[in-house]
């Protein structure tokens, strides 16, 4: 699962695809900056005409321009932005903007409101699990019941704050951080980034090439990628349903986690096959369809996995990547 973790609840993608909410209804250029490269700060700035309709959104670092495809339309703008940070991404630098957390990862929350409304209170969705470790929340700060603020929390103390309904462009940035830069490589003539193994914290599959961008299913959901070049995209949908698009690569699973608990048994199954791409120096799979938990593999499958300690004995976790995703086939 290239990309894989993290991330991201609905709420997530939603933000991501929500159209622009400008301050005014004058024409302009409004800009927020947001600390989400290591010592610096991205610009996410709206420019609005003179009915206050969005017509430009754009990211800019250090000199460098990114524009969104459209306004809402900001996830390869912000992927691009994201790329072009120096430093390791997920490093918050000790950037002034960071909250305190709680014990358990989470922001603070202001605590022992009188039911009068004359605290603020803070309330985070469910973290989701991020491609270099750690977890990501949206929070929103509400005072009497009103909206005041949203931010996007990182575990490493990273948070960004947006005005309430104005968060597109923030939630880009932090969907990029979150996921990493895209893989390349999906030609054979074209290596791209290595694959790496991604174990999940929480069960639920990646799924690439969403409307909406890459997403992590629930668990209990399927990622229903169709075939490329189809004009369709990848959605989850729950397991065992037929996908909507005849020829779908069905993805049950891409970690062992995925089938705890699993009726069909523990081991998570690809169908498909492995070869070593010599010339970029790592395999690929070829011809997959899809996986599926099961007690066992059958012949002509492959065991996935995402640690050694999901392999039988003699067997290594090796990674590889197919159809828009990273994960490990025991060699």
């Amino acid at each position: 699962m290239v990309l894989r973790h993290a991330f991201l609840g609905a709420f997530f993608f939603a933000a991501v695809v929500a159209a622009c909410h400008p301050a005014s209804s004058a024409g302009g250029t409004t800009c927020q900056s947001a600390p989400l490269c290591p010592g610096q700060r991205v610009d996410a700035c709206t420019t609005t005409d003179d009915s206050g309709a969005c017509t430009k959104v754009s990211y800019s670092l250090g000199g460098k321009e990114s524009t969104c495809a459209a306004c809402g339309d900001c996830t390869a703008a912000a992927t691009a932005m994201v790329s072009a940070c120096t430093g390791s991404v997920g490093d918050a630098g000790g950037l002034g903007d960071a909250a305190p957390f709680g014990g358990d990862g989470a922001p603070a929350t202001e605590a022992g409101g009188d039911g009068g409304g004359n605290k603020p209170v803070t309330a985070c969705d469910a973290p989701q699990s991020c491609l270099a470790g750690g977890t990501l929340q949206h929070c929103a700060t509400t005072l009497g019941g009103a909206c005041v603020s949203e931010a996007y929390a990182f575990s490493d103390g990273t948070r960004v704050s947006c005005a309430c309904g104005d968060c597109a462009q923030v939630a880009a940035l932090a969907e990029a951080k979150c996921l990493g830069p895209p893989d390349a490589g999906t030609d054979a003539n074209t290596c791209g980034t290595s694959p790496a193994l991604h174990p999940e914290a929480t069960p639920g599959v990646y799924c690439p090439f969403t409307a909406a961008g890459p997403a992590i299913c629930a668990a209990g959901q399927q990622c229903c990628e169709p075939p490329l070049g189809s004009g369709q995209s990848s959605v989850c949908a729950p397991s065992g349903t037929a996908c909507g698009v005849a020829g779908s690569r069905v993805w049950r699973c891409e970690d062992a986690l995925d089938c705890a608990g699993s009726a069909a048994g523990p081991v998570c199954c690809g169908v498909g096959a492995i070869v070593l791409d010599a010339t970029c120096g790592f395999h690929r799979g070829t011809a997959f369809t899809g996986s599926h938990c099961a007690a066992s593999c059958a012949a002509g499958e492959i065991t996935i996995c995402e640690s050694a300690a999901q392999c039988p004995a003699g067997k290594t976790c090796t990674p590889f990547k197919t159809d828009g995703l990273a994960m490990g086939v025991c060699l």
